[in-house]
This record gives C-alpha cells, structure tokens and sequence, in this order.
C-alpha cells in the first residue's frame, strides 16, 4: 500500500466562440449560422449599409484584423442601433483582442435584441466559462440549449460548466447529450470522461475516455486522463502503458510524468522509478520531492511488514 494521491485529470476543454456570417438570421434556426472557420468573405450591397459595414467585418475578422473588423462593426452599430449580429459579432471581435469585459456588454446588447438567439446565449455562456466563471455560464447555455436542442457546442460547454461546479450529475446529462449529437467529437467523450472521473465513477471515466483517444489518437491529454482513471482503478499495467505512451506524446507535462512514476511506486518497478524521478526533477521540483517521498513511503510499509 502506499498513501492516496491526488490523480487530478486535465482541465476541461472549451470549443471556440461562433462568428455569425449569414445575411439573414431567422430566430432559434441555429444551421442558418455558420462557425466563423467557415465565414464567407462576400462584401455586399451599399458600403454605406449596416449589412455591407457587417460583412466587411467579417471578412477582416477572417484574415484576423480584429481592430480594423471592431471598427467595421462599430459603422454598423451607427447605421443600425438595433442590428443585433453587428453587436454580437463586435463581442466576437473584442475578445480576440482581449476586452472580455466589454465583449460581455455586446453579447447581453445583443441577446436583448435578438432574444430568440442560441449563438448569442452560447456566445455570452462560452466566454463566462474561459473567465473562469462558471455559476454564470449556466443561464446564457441553458437558454442556448432550450432554444437549440441539438447545439452540440452549447451542450458541451454547459457539461463543462456543471463540472466546474461539481454538479457532476447535471455535467454527465449535457455531455452525454452532446456526444449523442455529434459522437465523432473526441473533446466531448474527453469532457465526459474528465467528468466521470471527477465524480468518482473510474470505470465510466475510463470508457469514456478510452472512445475519446480512438478518435484522436495525437491528444497527448485524453492519453494523460485515461492513465489516471486506470491508475485510480488499480489497473496499473494499462496506466503504464497508457501513460507511457503520453509522455511520448508530451515529455514535457510534467503531471503526467509525475503520474507515471506513481505506476512505477506501486509497482515496485525501482529502476524506472529513479528514471522517471529524474525527469520529473528537471520539470517540477515539488512535484519530484512529492514523488520521492510516495517512494519512501511505499518502502517503509514494506519494511513494516504492511505491503
């Protein structure tokens, strides 16, 4: 035996904030919006209209000119007070140059206008969960999701934001929810798996997981989770294998190395042991004196006759 450690999984992954770049927006009709990696470029229609100064805006948003495209958006507001997508999209704008503050002015203007849309609420939803702030994320995408039953993203982000503040069963239900709507996406099996594991349920934390490293099998993170889940398991022969194989994917993660010296603790593997406690030295110094003593631990419980 050896004291419990901590096998916290990664961080929970957000999706990107949605540009919106169709000509019409017809309320609660979230496929006539298009994810801003796929925005059109057209400018059309008088330079002198709303609609052309918001189609201007998003071409610059697409070749990245975020001051240039708040300006073009700004025009737009001007000609029209209640265009709600020159609004929304200006919040898009402002955090890609990092004025999340105001972004969230533009979003909640823009949601006033236009109540009826899902983008806005996720869009609102989405940013509060990057501030860290997730108790008021949950309105904006639950609103998202009421108005859009299949909003994959939205979903998502309101698992993630259940998660983070450990309401675990309500994060398992809109996870769940989004990898049925979109079970090809390897983040979405990753933030189950990750929520899984945070309330304590390894096995489905690992099943989760293990889908979601079949779907990317580059994501040195997902490899990382599935090492703890296994490792909190006691199925140390998979966490090496799986952890092994992250570390090769990120030898400079210093968590998971630390993670894949606890296997080799536990399983008494002592010259790989001093391997990895090396390298976690040359990461993490608190991290390898933590490692150290686990070891020490382990072998004083050998001495005494207890393992």
């Amino acid at each position: 035996m050896i004291p419990q450690l901590v096998c916290q999984p990664t961080s929970i992954l957000v999706l990107p904030l949605i540009l919106i770049t169709s000509s019409h927006h017809p309320k609660s009709r979230i496929r006539e919006y298009k994810a801003f990696q796929g925005a059109s470029t057209v400018v059309s229609g008088p330079q002198n209209s709303a609609q052309s100064q918001i189609e201007l805006g998003n071409k610059l948003a697409r070749a990245g000119r975020w001051r240039e495209a708040i300006d073009a958006y700004n025009r737009a507001i001007v000609l029209d007070p209640d265009a709600a997508g020159a609004h929304g999209n200006l919040g898009y704008a402002l955090c890609m140059e990092g004025r999340l503050e105001e972004a969230i002015v533009l979003f909640r203007r823009a949601i006033s206008l236009e109540p009826g849309s899902a983008v806005f609420r996720y869009n609102l939803g989405n940013l509060y969960l990057r501030l860290n702030r997730p108790s008021e994320s949950i309105e904006p995408l639950e609103q998202a999701v009421k108005l859009e039953p299949e909003f994959f993203q939205a979903y998502n982000d309101l698992g993630n934001a259940y998660a983070a503040l450990r309401r675990f069963a309500e994060a398992i239900t809109a996870l769940k929810k989004a990898v049925r709507i979109h079970p090809d996406s390897a983040l979405a099996y990753h933030n189950l798996g990750v929520a899984y594991f945070d309330a304590g349920r390894f096995k489905e934390a690992a099943e989760s997981l293990q889908i979601a490293v079949g779907l990317d099998r580059g994501c040195a993170t997902a490899y990382a989770d599935l090492g703890r889940a296994y490792l909190n398991l006691g199925e140390y022969k998979q966490a090496e294998r799986v952890l092994e194989y992250a570390v090769r994917l990120a030898p400079g993660d210093a968590r998971t190395q630390y993670h894949l010296g606890v296997v080799y603790v536990v399983q008494k593997e002592k010259d790989k042991f001093w391997r990895q406690h090396a390298i976690v030295s040359k990461l993490h110094s608190n991290l390898a004196d933590q490692l150290l003593s686990a070891f020490y631990y382990s072998r004083l419980l050998i001495l005494a006759g207890k393992d």
